[in-house]
C-alpha cells in the first residue's frame, strides 16, 4: 500500500499485489504517521460505511441478500438497508494486518452499514505510547501528507460526509475533532470516499508497481 508498506516492494519477489479494502486504504496511513511518530499502544475504531447492493431493501434472512458467497451469521444483516444504522463485523483489522503486522493485537474495530448512498468515515482513538501535545500530532501529520502526497490530506473545513465525495485521498483528516485527552488518547475521524476514493488509490499503486518495475529494468 502507498505510502505505508510500499519501501518493502520487491518486485523480483512480490508479484502479486493487492490494493486491500477502501477502510484500510484510510486506516492504515493516518496509524503510520501516528504510530511512527508517537507509537499506539491500543486503538479502537468504528466504520460507517454506506449501504451496498446486495443488502436488502426490506427485512428478511441472511440469506436472502443478493450475495450469494457471504459469510454473515448475523440476522441483522438481512435488515432493512435503507432505514437503519446495521451493525456488523468488519475484516478492517484483518486487512490492516497484512501492510502493518502486529496491529491485530492492538487493534480493534467494529462498522454499521449506514442508509446513505457514498462516502465513509472511521471514529476512533488511539492511546500513544508517550504525551505528547495536539500541535506536535499535527506536525506529524503534516510532515506525513508532505511526504505522501495524495495519501492522506487535513481538512478543518465545516463539511458533512457527501462533500467527500470524488475526492482522491486515501482519507481526509477532520481536524475539527482531533482531540487529544490527557496527552496520550488521540481522538479522530476520518472521511473517504469508499467507490472513487478506493479507486484513485488502486491507480496510484498501479503506477507505483509500473514505476518500480520500469527502474528495476532500466
Amino acid at each position: 500500500m502507498v505510502g505505508v508498506n510500499d519501501l518493502s516492494y520487491q518486485p523480483s519477489r512480490h508479484h502479486v499485489l493487492s490494493n486491500s479494502i477502501c477502510d484500510a486504504n484510510a486506516v492504515a496511513p493516518f496509524f503510520k504517521a501516528i504510530d511512527d511518530v508517537f507509537g499506539i499502544e491500543l486503538a479502537e475504531v468504528t466504520t460507517l460505511h454506506p449501504w451496498l447492493q446486495y443488502q436488502n431493501l426490506l427485512d428478511g434472512t441472511v440469506q436472502s441478500v443478493t450475495n450469494p458467497g457471504h459469510f454473515w451469521t448475523d440476522y441483522a444483516l438481512g435488515r432493512s438497508s435503507v432505514g437503519s444504522l446495521i451493525p456488523k463485523e468488519t475484516t478492517l483489522v484483518k486487512a490492516l494486518e497484512q501492510v502493518i503486522p502486529g496491529v491485530s493485537a492492538r487493534m480493534h474495530a467494529t462498522s454499521y452499514r449506514t442508509p446513505t448512498s457514498i462516502v465513509s468515515t472511521a471514529d476512533g482513538v488511539f492511546l500513544l505510547a508517550r504525551n505528547t501535545d495536539i500541535d506536535e500530532v499535527n506536525e506529524a501529520l503534516e510532515a506525513y501528507c508532505k511526504d505522501n502526497p495524495g495519501v492522506l490530506h487535513l481538512d478543518g473545513s465545516p463539511l458533512v460526509s457527501i462533500d467527500y465525495a470524488g475526492t482522491e485521498y486515501g482519507a481526509v483528516v477532520d481536524t475539527r475533532w482531533l482531540h487529544l485527552s490527557g496527552g496520550k488518547l488521540l481522538k479522530f475521524v476520518l472521511w473517504y470516499d469508499n467507490e472513487w476514493g478506493y479507486a484513485s488509490r488502486a491507480l496510484n499503486l498501479a503506477a507505483f508497481a509500473t514505476e518500480s518495475d520500469t527502474n528495476r529494468e532500466g
